[in-house]
C-alpha cells in the first residue's frame, strides 16, 4: 500500500460517509483523547485524489489536535462505496446507521445481481446472506435489523422500541 503526506485541509469526506454514518460527539472526544494519548494507531486510507475512504473521525480529531499535514494510506479499490462500508465493519453503529448501511447494500447488491443474471452468471446467495457477510452479521441479525426499523416507520410502538435501541436500553434481539 503506497503512503502520501497530504494536507488535511484539502482532504474531502466521501459523500456515503454522511449519508450512511450518524455523528457522536462524546466518542469524537474520546478518539482525539486517545489519538492525543496513544497516538494515531491506524492511519486512515484517502484515494489519491483526497477522498478520504477510511477515518474520516481520525482525520477530523487530527485537525482539531492542530496537525496540517499526515502521511496517510493510498487506496485505489474496486469498490469504494463497499470499501468505506467495510472499513467501518467493527465502528460503533446506531441501528439506524445500520439500516442506512443494509439499504445502500441491498441495492448495490441488487444491480450487481441483475449484472450477472445478463451476463448469464451464477447467483452468490441470498441478499441477506451476501449484506450479513459485508457487515460482519449473520443473514437472521440483518434482516431483523432491516425488519425492525421497517415496522418503525408506520408502527409507533416499533419506532419506541427503535428509540430504546438507539439508547442502548434494548436489542434488536429482545
Amino acid at each position: 500500500m503506497a503512503k502520501m503526506v497530504f494536507s488535511l485541509q484539502t482532504l474531502n469526506a466521501h459523500k456515503l460517509n454522511k449519508e450512511i454514518y450518524s455523528t457522536n460527539e462524546s466518542q469524537d472526544s474520546e478518539l482525539m483523547e486517545s489519538i492525543k494519548t496513544n497516538g494515531l494507531i491506524q492511519i486512515p486510507q484517502v484515494m489519491k485524489d483526497g477522498t478520504i475512504l477510511s477515518g474520516h473521525r481520525r482525520i477530523k480529531a487530527l485537525m482539531a489536535l492542530g496537525h496540517k499535514e499526515w502521511e496517510l494510506d493510498v487506496v485505489d479499490p474496486e469498490d469504494q462505496e463497499v470499501f468505506l462500508i467495510e472499513a467501518n465493519r467493527t465502528r460503533n453503529k446506531t441501528i439506524t446507521d445500520l439500516k442506512r448501511e443494509i439499504d445502500f447494500l441491498r441495492s448495490h447488491h441488487e444491480v450487481r445481481a441483475k449484472l450477472r443474471q445478463a451476463r448469464l452468471e451464477p447467483a452468490v446467495g441470498s441478499t441477506y446472506a451476501t449484506i450479513g457477510k459485508t457487515l460482519g452479521m449473520s443473514s437472521t441479525q440483518v434482516f431483523k435489523v432491516d425488519k425492525v426499523l421497517e415496522a418503525a416507520k408506520s408502527n409507533p410502538a416499533a419506532a419506541g422500541s427503535v428509540s430504546k435501541i438507539e439508547k442502548g436500553e434494548s436489542s434488536v434481539n429482545a
